[in-house]
């Protein structure tokens, strides 16, 4: 699905592109022939194609910003740019949301481990606890994971 999507947004694009190059390839010609004879009329630019090809690069454009994928290992919670954060979680897979008003922020959800220990001997499978002082100038054994 997201192949689908950055085809649309490149087709759109293209589009976007192609009424461009109509209507600088206009311009130029106008400008070329700007030292003309007195009896030949300038090429009319066209206006009509290029605005054609705009509207309909905005049909693929929309669509392609529509689908939010939100990978595995993530959720996702809409945003709307005028209410603020939607209720409910979008789990993993293809989603469609409004375009240009609404995004999709992606959290992980994966768990993530970080552990402090000291490890005296690399051969030990299990490391020990850090032996750290007191203000007392007690020894602890300490191990925080989070």
């Amino acid at each position: 699905m997201i192949l689908l999507r950055y085809l649309l947004i490149f087709t759109g694009i293209g589009l976007l592109v192609g009424s461009a190059a109509i209507l600088a390839w206009d311009l130029y010609q106008i400008l070329k022939l700007r030292n003309r004879p007195a009896g030949e009329a300038p090429p009319a630019p066209r206006w009509r194609a290029a605005r054609q090809l705009v509207i309909l690069a905005l049909l693929p454009l929309l669509l392609g910003m529509s689908i939010a994928v939100v990978p595995s290992g993530s959720a996702g919670v809409r945003v709307n740019q005028f209410t603020g954060a939607r209720p409910g979680t979008l789990y993993p897979g293809v989603h469609w949301v409004l375009p240009l008003i609404e995004d999709v922020q992606l959290y992980s959800i994966r768990d993530n481990v970080f552990a402090t220990s000291l490890i005296d001997d690399p051969k030990k499978e299990k490391p020990d606890a850090l032996r750290v002082q007191t203000r007392e100038g007690l020894s602890v054994g300490l191990a925080v994971a989070v």
